[in-house]
C-alpha cells in the first residue's frame, strides 16, 4: 500500500483532506483545515499501489510480509532468499510503472517501500547480509524524488527517512536533488499553456527547500548566505501573493511556504545577531500578505505578536481565526499565556469570559449528550462523552483561565485591607482546590490540551522541539499554576491575623494568634520549597538555554512566566514581607533583616529593567507637538531596535502589589496590637512596637521610591490619535522608516535589471513595505499606550495604597 508498512508514520495520510501535515490530529487549523502549508491535496498522490495489477507467485507474499507478518531476525540464508526477492519485487513494480503504467499516475507505494525495506533492514542489522544487495539510500531518495517533487506529499513521505540514513547519503540525495531542480524555471507570468508546468516547477523548488532544512543545509549557513536566501524566498513571497489577489481569503497558498521559510529564517538571525529590529523584519513580511492571509501565516504572526507585546494585532488575528468550541483549548494558550502579562487587562478579561463559557457549557452539554445517546441506545458513545469532559474539566489552560482572572482582579481592584477581606471571604475562594491537600491531588489531574505542533516546521530533527520539552513546559506550568495559587493562600492567611473571635479571652486570643501565624509560616515554607524545586525543572533549565531566542524552535511552548519571576527573585519578594509580618507577630528583632533583604530585591529587579529609552520618549514628545524635523531619527524606526521587559515590570508591579498588601496587614495588625480595647497591651510592649513600626515606614518608603523609579521607564505615552497622525505624517515626508536596500529586501538584485516592468514591480513593492511598516508600527504603538496606561492606573492605586499605609502607621509621607 501507499504508507508501505510505516514509511508515512507522522500521521500525514496526505491523499485525504488532512493536507495540514504537522496537525496529525485533525482540526485546529482554523475550522475546516485550510491551513496546510501545501493546499488542498492533491489528485496525483492519492493513487496507490493497489491499483496495479501484482504479478503472481510467491514473490509477492514474500514482499508483502518481509517487514510485518515475519520478523527477518533469522540466520543467513532463512533471510537472504526472501529478503533479496522482496528486493527484487520492489524493482520489477518501479520498472514496470515507468514502462507500462496501468493508470495515468504513478502510485508511490513500490518507491516508499523499497526505502522502508532498506530502513528497516538497516535497523536490524541486515543490510550487509551476504547474497542481499539493497543498494545505497540516495539513488533510491532520488527515484522517489524525480518522480514524486512536484506533489504535495514529498517532504512528508521522504523526511522521515532522511534521519534514518547515513548523513552521507543524505547529502548526496540533497546535491543531487539540487541539479535536478532549476529554480530559474519558475515564472510566475507565462503563457495558458505552460501554468501547469510552471505549477509543477514551483513544487519542485519548494520541495527542494524543504528537504534541505530537514536535511541540515540550512545550519551550516554563514549569516550572509541567509541573508540571500532571505531575498530569494521574499521575491517568491511577494510575486506569490500579486497572483493571489483573485483567491480565497484564508485559501492556502503555495507561495505561503517562502514567506514562512524566510520568517523563520529571519528569527534565527535575530538569536543569531541579537538585532530586535528582525522580528519586525519577520513580521512585516508575513503583514504583506494581509487581505488574504492563510493561518498557517496568522498562527506565525500571533506568536510574534504575543511575544514583542502587541495585544491589539494578537486579539485581532485570534477574532479573524474564528478560533471556538475545542479550538479554545488547543489554540487558546498563545493569547492566554500573554494577554495579562503584558498589562492588557481590558482584551484579558474579555478573553478570559470568553474562553470560560465554553469551558463551562462544555460539562452542561456533555450531560445533555450522555442523556441523548441512552436513548438512542449509542452506549459505546457515553464512556468518550465522559472522558472528553473529565478532560477538559481537568485541563491546564481551564486552571490557568480561573487563577489568572483572580489574581488579575486582585492586583487591579483590590487597593486597602478591607477590600481584600471581603475579597478573600467569598464563596468562589473556599470552592477552589486551594487547600494544599486538594490543590496537589488537582495538579496530578491536569491535562496538557495545547496543540504545540499547530506550526509549521521543517528543522532538523535536532533542533525540532520534542516530546520530552513539551512534558517539560507543562510540568513548569502547573508548578507556576501552584506558585500563584500558594501566594492567594498566604494573602488569605495574613489577612486571618486580623480576625480576632468576639468575646473571648485574651488567652483564647493570643492562641488564635498563634495559631495563625503557625499556618502562616507553613504556608511560607511550602511557597519557597515550591519555588526551590521549580528552579530545578527540566523546563526551566530548557528556557534558560533558550533565553536567547525564545522563538526556536518555532513550535516550542511560549516562555512561562515561572522563569522570569523566579530568574529575577521576585518570589524572595513575596517570602521575606511574608517572613517580616510573622516577626512583627512574634516580636522578633530580625524584622529589619527581612525587609532589607526585600528592598534589596526590589532595587535588582526595577536596576536590571529596560524600558523605553529615553530618546525614543522625547522623540514622541516631540512629534507629538507638531515638531516635523525630517533629519531626527524616526521614533518608529528607534522602537523597532528597542526591546522593552514590558512583561517583567507587569510582573513586578503585580508582585509589589501582593508585598503592598502585606504591609498593610502588618500596619492594621500594629494597629490592634496598640489598641487597649482591642488587644490588651504588655507592659514595655510600646518602645518595641514603635521600633517595628520605624522599620516598616522605612521599607515602604523605598519600595515606593522603587516603584515610582521602575514607572518613569514605563509613562503613558502622549495621546495617541494625535502621535500616529503625525508619526505617520513624518514617516511619508522624510522616508526614514526603512531605507531603500531594507524596503526592496533584495528583490532589486535578483531582478531583471533591464526589464522596466520589473522595475515597476519593485518600486511598487517598496511604496506597499513602507504602508506596511507604519500600520505595524501603529499596531504594535496602539498597544503599547493601552497596556502601559493599565499599568500606569494600577501603579498609581498602588503607591495610594502604599502612601495611605506609611501615613497610618504615623510617618512622614
Amino acid at each position: 500500500g501507499a504508507n508501505s508498512g510505516g514509511a508515512n508514520s507522522e500521521g500525514a495520510n496526505r491523499g485525504g483532506a488532512n493536507s495540514g501535515g504537522a496537525n496529525s490530529e485533525g482540526a485546529n487549523r482554523g475550522g475546516a483545515n485550510s491551513g496546510g502549508a501545501n493546499g488542498a491535496s492533491d489528485d496525483q498522490v492519492c493513487t496507490t499501489g493497489d491499483d496495479i495489477d501484482k504479478p503472481s507467485g510467491d514473490g509477492i507474499s514474500s514482499a508483502n510480509g518481509g517487514g510485518q507478518s515475519k520478523p527477518m531476525v533469522q540466520d543467513g540464508d532463512r533471510v537472504a532468499q526472501p529478503l533479496q526477492e522482496a528486493v527484487e519485487y520492489f524493482d520489477q513494480l518501479k520498472d514496470k510503472l515507468f514502462v507500462t503504467p496501468t493508470t495515468s499516475h504513478i502510485p508511490r507505494g513500490p518507491f516508499l517501500g523499497r526505502l522502508e525495506l532498506l530502513k528497516e533492514a538497516a535497523k536490524c542489522g541486515l543490510d550487509r547480509s551476504p547474497g542481499v544487495d539493497l543498494g545505497s539510500a540516495a539513488p533510491l531518495l532520488m527515484d522517489y524524488f524525480m518522480v514524486f517533487s512536484n506533489c504535495n506529499c514529498c517532504y512528508e513521505d521522504i523526511h522521515t527517512f532522511l534521519s534514518a540514513f547515513p548523513k552521507a547519503d543524505v547529502q548526496q540525495f540533497l546535491d543531487l536533488a539540487e541539479q535536478f531542480v532549476k529554480p530559474s524555471e519558475v515564472e510566475f507570468y507565462c503563457p495558458d499553456d505552460r501554468v501547469k508546468t510552471n505549477l509543477s516547477n514551483l513544487r519542485k523548488h519548494i520541495s527542494l527547500l524543504q528537504l534541505q532544512r530537514h536535511g541540515g543545509r540550512h545550519d551550516s549557513l554563514t549569516v550572509d548566505q541567509k541573508e540571500v536566501l532571505i531575498a530569494h524566498c521574499i521575491k517568491y513571497f511577494r510575486e506569490g501573493i500579486r497572483i493571489s489577489a483573485t483567491s480565497p481569503s484564508i485559501a492556502a497558498q503555495y507561495t505561503d511556504f517562502y514567506g514562512l521559510l524566510a520568517a523563520h529564517l529571519i528569527i534565527e538571525l535575530y538569536g543569531e545577531l541579537g538585532d530586535y529590529s528582525q522580528l519586525y523584519k519577520a513580521i512585516m513580511l508575513l503583514e504583506e500578505a494581509r487581505g488574504f492571509i492563510s493561518v498557517p501565516i496568522k498562527m506565525f504572526l500571533m506568536k510574534l505578536y504575543c511575544y514583542i507585546g502587541a495585544m491589539d494585532a494578537c486579539t485581532e488575528l485570534y477574532e479573524a481565526l474564528a478560533i471556538k468550541h475545542i479550538q479554545v483549548e488547543s489554540l487558546g494558550f498563545l493569547p492566554m499565556r500573554y494577554i495579562q502579562a503584558v498589562g492588557s487587562f481590558g482584551f484579558a478579561g474579555q478573553f478570559y469570559r470568553t474562553a470560560l463559557r465554553f469551558y463551562y457549557s462544555c460539562s452542561k452539554e456533555t450531560t445533555e449528550h450522555v442523556i441523548q445517546a441512552y436513548k438512542n441506545g449509542i452506549f459505546h458513545k457515553i464512556t468518550e462523552m465522559i472522558d472528553f469532559a473529565e478532560r477538559i474539566s481537568c485541563s491546564l489552560n481551564f486552571a490557568y483561565i480561573i487563577v489568572d482572572t483572580h489574581m488579575m482582579e486582585f492586583t487591579t481592584t483590590i487597593h486597602s485591607v478591607e477590600n481584600a477581606k471581603e475579597y478573600f471571604s467569598k464563596e468562589w475562594f473556599s470552592g477552589l482546590p486551594y487547600s494544599t491537600s486538594k490543590l496537589e491531588a488537582y495538579c496530578a489531574k491536569l491535562t496538557d490540551g495545547r496543540n504545540l505542533i499547530v506550526f509549521d516546521d521543517w528543522s532538523p530533527p535536532h533542533r525540532k522541539m520534542k516530546s520530552e520539552e513539551a512534558k517539560a513546559s507543562f510540568e513548569l506550568e502547573c508548578h507556576w499554576l501552584r506558585i500563584r495559587v500558594n501566594i492567594l493562600q498566604c494573602l488569605k492567611q495574613a489577612l486571618s491575623l486580623l480576625e480576632v473571635p468576639p468575646a473571648t479571652s485574651q488567652a483564647s486570643a493570643q492562641e488564635h494568634t498563634s495559631n495563625s501565624v503557625s499556618t502562616l509560616e507553613s504556608r511560607v515554607k511550602e511557597l519557597s520549597q515550591i519555588a526551590r524545586h521549580t528552579r530545578g525543572l527540566r523546563g526551566y533549565e530548557l528556557l534558560k538555554q533558550r533565553e536567547k531566542n525564545p522563538l526556536l524552535p518555532i513550535q516550542s511552548p511560549p516562555p512561562s512566566l515561572a522563569y522570569t519571576l523566579l530568574e529575577n527573585n521576585l518570589d524572595e519578594l513575596v517570602v521575606q514581607a511574608l517572613c517580616a509580618l510573622g516577626q512583627i507577630v512574634r516580636g522578633s528583632p530580625s524584622v529589619k533583616d527581612a525587609l532589607q533583604h526585600a528592598i534589596k530585591v526590589a532595587k535588582s529587579v526595577q536596576g536590571a529593567m529596560r524600558g523605553v529609552p529615553e530618546t525614543l520618549r522625547a522623540a514622541f514628545e516631540r512629534v507629538s507637538q507638531g515638531d516635523m524635523d525630517i533629519h531626527m531619527e524616526h521614533p518608529y524606526k528607534i522602537m523597532t531596535c528597542t526591546h522593552i521587559d514590558l512583561e517583567k515590570y507587569v510582573l513586578f508591579m503585580q508582585i509589589v502589589g501582593c508585598v503592598a498588601m502585606i504591609c498593610g496587614i502588618c500596619a492594621e495588625y500594629l494597629a490592634l496590637s496598640g489598641d487597649g480595647k482591642k488587644k490588651k497591651k504588655k507592659k514595655g510592649q510600646s518602645k518595641e512596637m514603635s521600633a517595628l513600626e520605624n522599620e516598616l515606614v522605612g521599607f515602604l518608603k523605598e519600595l515606593q521610591q522603587v516603584v515610582v523609579e521602575a514607572s518613569q521607564q514605563f509613562k503613558p505615552l502622549p495621546e495617541f490619535s494625535k502621535l500616529s497622525k503625525n508619526l505617520s505624517k513624518l514617516y511619508m515626508k522624510s522616508d526614514a522608516g526603512l531605507d531603500k536596500q531594507d524596503c526592496s529586501s533584495g528583490v532589486s538584485e535578483i531582478s531583471t535589471e533591464s526589464d522596466k516592468d520589473e522595475r515597476k514591480a519593485v518600486q511598487s513593492v517598496m511604496d506597499a513595505n513602507k504602508t506596511v511598516f507604519i500600520s505595524v508600527c501603529q499596531s504594535v504603538l496602539q498597544s503599547y499606550s493601552d497596556s502601559f496606561q493599565s499599568v500606569h492606573e494600577m501603579v498609581v492605586a498602588k503607591t495610594e495604597f502604599i502612601t495611605s499605609i506609611i501615613s497610618q502607621l504615623g510617618g512622614v509621607v
